[in-house]
């Protein structure tokens, strides 16, 4: 597996995320994003490992060339990206310990800790019942599905469940 930080997961996590919402279609533009729209939409916690808009196009093309990202056309921060077939199957990957997740005792304790609306905290804790005896795909898209509803915040959610970290 491609090794990744905190911040790279989240980039690639909103990159998905960003093309499932699309329903996968290849160039849709919705799917296509820049550095300055991620630091728009990028949760404090990950914020702070940013040092300004260089490092987010760095680390764009740091993805790019770890064939995760494909850079498209601009240039620095007006740069677009999106996904590309590899970055989608590891970003499914990496999401694939969500499905062990929901049955750590760290689940809710992750979640408390992880900054976001109190809606989408509600919502995770809710998915715990609800997909206790469902399939590893179902509990990875039901994830996936509240990322789509709630946005970016959501989605340092799944990074951190994914990982079981806080």
């Amino acid at each position: 597996m491609v090794e990744l930080d905190e911040v790279e997961k989240w980039m690639l996590s909103y990159a998905g995320v960003r093309q499932f919402e699309t329903d996968m279609e290849r160039y849709d533009s919705h799917a296509l994003f820049t550095a300055d729209q991620l630091a728009k939409v990028m949760p404090e916690s990950i914020l702070t490992h940013i040092q300004n808009d260089q490092d987010i196009v760095r680390r764009l093309y740091q993805l790019n060339e770890k064939g995760l990202l494909r850079y498209f056309s601009g240039f620095d921060v007006d740069a677009y990206f999106r996904i590309t077939t590899n970055g989608i199957i590891v970003f499914r990957k990496f999401l694939k310990p969500l499905a062990t997740a929901i049955v750590n005792d760290s689940y809710d304790k992750i979640i408390d800790k992880t900054e976001g609306s109190n809606a989408v905290k509600k919502e995770l804790k809710a998915l715990r019942k609800k997909l206790k005896d469902r399939t590893e795909d179902e509990i990875i898209d039901a994830f996936i599905n509240v990322a789509k509803t709630y946005g970016p915040v959501a989605i340092l959610f799944l990074v951190r469940l994914a990982y079981l970290q806080g």
